[in-house]
């Protein structure tokens, strides 16, 4: 099946544009078409299972954008699989928008997996992300198709953010330095007409609170084939990071506000993208990356010099992130509106209540429709990584020898750098630039494919981190008004 470098009909499809995500999404790709002179002659498509809807969304597209006519429509339905597999046919680059994706996605995966498609999404569910990665990610390799899931707000910012907080570390104190830890706290600023998430969020918040057992038994398959010191938390690098699993405080450097750990998807992405790095690192290299959890520890197979060659920003830090609160009040607020949550979600009566009552349970927080222009205008986010590592080469090279010998260093980092990701309303705003630009990223690689311009991007189904560290991708981000910035 074709994949890089062939041409289609249409360059990119938003499917789900009559949702309040799609919509923005469609919005800022049919702006970039008609304003960068790179992509003249590549055309956009909008999707959804409703013809009439559709096609107003397209007039509509047009009339705003009138450079990037003629906006293309097409009827698909996450419930008829032939209709998605004859968009996946005429397009280079799905963006999907549509959730809950733990009953909407898949079928749009499979299209694309099958026909070579790119493909990015805008998920924020563990579950669906690590199920789809799971089942579709060797057809998407052997069909030449990369496809990124958690492409928005959830978790582009976490984790691109925190292989850039990695660079800038090594960047300052040398590329034999090593990143060890890394904090990362969100804070989000709401203006006077104050915060809302849109309805669409909060459903797929409540499945994922209830699909905590799939989650495990997923990742319980997906490890199974992995060697332990690959595993997620098992490479014993440097000092254990300490974290907090209930109410803390962020680190010095930030300013030490009150924090709880983020609940959503950024931790997860973030440890997979990491793991995914490490183990492609080791296996250049010629280092065993099969065998099962149960296989031997590294000293077996693994020599201290191996691990001592690596490159630095591949090896994977012990990471924790969390969200700042600003008072007591709000913190408490949060703390019950997440037990009722996930006590809620835990039944499907308790489901379907949460659903029709989002806003008493959230406090407002989520409502039909999301947030006003003006609560849009007036919000903002940043997320801040404190890294510490060793500066001392022979500091971090002792440390990865004895990780490779299966033991711990018990050094404390001699070395810290601050850095920040920030941008617009994370929802509505910062969310189509996340997965925009990550889609234009897609396209630029088919359309370069071969001709040794552009970095070829790996196929299979992957985080942000994994199928995008060697992009341009925060290059484009910052053009677009996201903030990457080194602080301290």
């Amino acid at each position: 099946m074709a994949g890089k470098g062939d041409r289609r009909e249409y360059a990119l499809v938003v499917f789900g544009v009559t949702g309040v995500t799609g919509w923005e999404v469609a919005r800022f790709l049919a702006k970039r078409l008609a304003t960068d002179k790179t992509l003249a002659g590549r055309r956009l498509a909008v999707a959804g299972r409703r013809e009439a809807a559709v096609s107003a969304k397209a007039r509509a597209i047009e009339a705003e954008f009138p450079a990037a006519r003629p906006i293309g429509v097409i009827v698909a339905d996450a419930t008829r699989p032939e209709s998605l597999e004859a968009m996946a046919k005429r397009t280079e680059v799905v963006l999907a928008c549509a959730g809950p994706f733990r009953f909407l996605g898949e079928p749009v995966v499979a299209a694309c997996a099958k026909n070579g498609t790119s493909y990015a999404d805008v998920t924020g569910e563990p579950e669906f992300s690590e199920r789809i990665a799971l089942h579709y990610d060797d057809q998407a390799k052997r069909n030449g198709a990369t496809l990124v899931t958690c492409a928005g707000f959830d978790s582009i910012p976490a984790d691109i953010g925190l292989l850039h907080a990695k660079r800038a570390f090594l960047e300052r104190y040398g590329p034999s330095s090593l990143p060890l830890h890394v904090v990362s706290s969100l804070s989000l600023h709401a203006g006077p007409a104050g915060f809302a998430g849109n309805t669409a969020t909060y459903e797929s918040a409540i499945h994922g609170f209830g699909s905590v057992s799939a989650l495990k038994a997923i990742r319980k398959e997906a490890q199974a084939a992995l060697p332990s010191w690959l595993l997620p938390g098992k490479l014993l690098l440097g000092p254990r990071l300490k974290t907090s699993r209930g109410v803390g405080r962020e680190p010095r450097e930030l300013g030490g506000k009150l924090t709880l750990p983020f609940p959503g998807s950024d931790a997860s992405v973030v440890r997979r993208s990491q793991m995914w790095r490490w183990r492609e690192a080791c296996a250049g290299a010629g280092l065993p990356v099969a065998g099962g959890a149960g296989s031997a520890a590294p000293a077996s197979d693994v020599s201290g010099a191996a691990f001592v060659s690596l490159p630095r920003d591949a090896v994977p830090v012990q990471h924790a992130c969390y969200v700042s609160f600003g008072s007591w009040w709000y913190l408490a607020l949060t703390m019950l509106a997440g037990a009722l949550l996930s006590f809620l979600a835990g039944h499907a009566w308790g489901r379907a209540l949460l659903s029709a009552f989002p806003e008493q349970f959230t406090f407002g927080a989520f409502k039909k429709g999301g947030p006003t222009a003006e609560q849009r205008a007036g919000t903002s986010f940043d997320i801040s990584f404190v890294t510490r590592g060793y500066k001392s080469k022979a500091s971090a090279e002792a440390a990865l020898r004895a990780a490779a010998a299966g033991t711990r260093s018990s050094e404390a980092p001699d070395a810290s750098i601050v850095t920040r990701v920030g941008g617009p309303e994370p929802g509505y705003v910062a969310t189509p630039i996340f997965v925009g630009e990550t889609a234009l990223c897609l396209l630029r690689a088919r359309a370069s494919s071969g001709e040794g311009r552009v970095a070829a991007l790996p196929t299979g189904v992957l985080t942000p981190g994994a199928a995008l560290a060697n992009s341009d991708l925060i290059a484009r981000l910052m053009a677009q008004g996201i903030k990457f910035d080194v602080c301290a």
